[in-house]
Parts: C-alpha cells; structure tokens; sequence
C-alpha cells in the first residue's frame, strides 16, 4: 500500500524536526531533511510519509479503496460528481470515481453519516489516500500517532466494505437504507448493471413491499409481480405526484413488454 503523511507546520524549523524524530522514533520510522523534513515508513501495515513545513499539519494514509475520491462541495469540482440519491449528503459531499455502482453499493446511510463528520473536520479521501489537518502550532508526536490511527481505523473500515461483493452491497442499501430515493438509486443501478440475473429479480421482488411508493414503481418493471405492485403505486393517493407519473409510466412499459412476449 501506498501511503503518505504530510506535516507542515508554524513551528521553528528545530521543532518540527524534533517531532519527526520523535514520532520516528516511536513507530520505526525514517527521518529525511531535503528539501523539507519527512517522515517515511510503514505504521500499521501502510506506507506513510510526514512531512513538515510551513502551514498545517497534513496527514494522510493509504487506502485501497482508489475508487473514491470525496471531498467538501464547493464550487470547483462539481461537475462529473456521482449523486447517491441523498438530497443532504449529494448537496454537502462531493463524491468521484469510475464506477457508480461500486461508489454507491460502499455508501450505506452510515457511511455517508461518517463521511461528512470526517470531511467536517477537514479529512478528504483522494487518490487512494485518507488525508487530515492538524494544527501547526500545537501537533505533538502523539497527537500525530493518534491521528494516523483514527485515520488507518477509517481505511481499514472501507476496505472491509469494498471487500464485500457490489450486487450483495446495493441490494442491501435497495432494501434498508433510511433514505427513499437512495433504495431507488440503487434498484436503478441493479437494474443497469444485474437487470437480467436472478439477484436482480429478487432484489426487485423484496423492493415491491417497500414503503415508498417511488422505490415500488422502480421495482416493479424488474420483479414479478410487477403490474400489481405498479397498479398500487400508481393508485396510491398518498404518493406524489410525480412517483405517481412515474408509476403510471413504467405501468405502460410493463404492458409494451408483456405485448412482445
């Protein structure tokens, strides 16, 4: 694994060096000077590197998730960026990579809950590292150390999630994630992705009984059962408008498939 840690801070140049070698020291790490101090080695089976300069304390690990990379929403970088369906974490997290699938099927409702408290407290997940400020002025060798476990903890965590396989991860997130239009986004992506597998099928068929009439009109063209579970969402008065329509046109779908069969 590649890893990297870097620190800079406002400190005479002395000091940093004397937290460097200190944290070092501790862990079985290496000190280089030129052109700034680094610290470089392996803590907790990952490469690291700190490095010490003018400003923040920088920290980051590897991580074999590479696949994501989220940041803080800002101006910059919106574009391209993969929405979950979650109005609250889509509107604050900025979320990039190759696979849609493969990002959603990792953000479950707790993940994304601690995405955002990690990125609240200026933690970034880029290019395969997990990166985190500390404050120039006052990080010590231990509060780094602490650091760089909180942050290998986090790591260690997505990689169990990823290590899972995609389908298995997204029809968990179709059928329990606390948000609606997240259960839809991930029946949408089965379907892309799985549409004509038997996981697909049954994904579909669990989705049927859901509570949110949107997330049972996306089932329905899916699973058996379809034009029931579509006659109801499309019925339900209590449903807006708009799952309504939506219903009302994978209803139509439905029947032109049926037709050609």
């Amino acid at each position: 694994l590649a890893a990297a840690i870097w620190v800079w801070q406002r400190r005479p140049a002395s000091g940093a060096l004397e937290v460097a070698r200190q944290l070092a020291a501790t862990e079985g790490l290496r000190v280089s000077r030129f052109p700034s101090t680094v610290v470089r080695g392996v803590f907790r089976g990952r490469k690291v590197r700190v490095r010490f300069s003018a400003g923040d304390v920088e920290i980051a690990v590897a991580t074999t998730c590479r696949f994501l990379d989220a940041r803080p929403a800002t101006a910059a970088g919106v574009s391209g960026a993969v929405r979950t369906g979650d109005p609250v974490f889509d509107e604050q997290v900025l979320v990039h990579g190759p696979d849609p699938a493969e990002l959603l099927a990792l953000l479950d409702g707790d993940t994304r809950l601690r995405l955002r408290d990690l990125l609240a407290e200026r933690i970034t997940f880029e290019k395969g590292e997990i990166r985190g400020l500390a404050d120039g002025n006052r990080a010590d060798a231990l509060e780094l150390r602490e650091r760089l476990a909180r942050l290998s903890a986090v790591a260690e965590g997505l990689e169990a999630a990823a290590s899972r396989s995609v389908p298995a991860r997204l029809a968990e997130i179709a059928g329990s994630d606390p948000v609606a239009s997240v259960r839809r986004r991930a029946l949408e992506l089965i379907s892309e992705r799985f549409g004509s597998t038997a996981f697909a099928g049954e994904a579909a068929r669990r989705a049927l009984a859901d509570a949110d009439s949107g997330v049972r009109a996306q089932a329905g063209p899916m699973g058996s059962g379809s034009g029931d579970a579509l006659e109801s969402a499309v019925r339900d008065e209590k449903a807006p408008e708009k799952d309504r329509r939506d219903a009302l046109a994978r209803a139509a779908a439905v029947l032109d498939r049926d037709e050609m069969v």
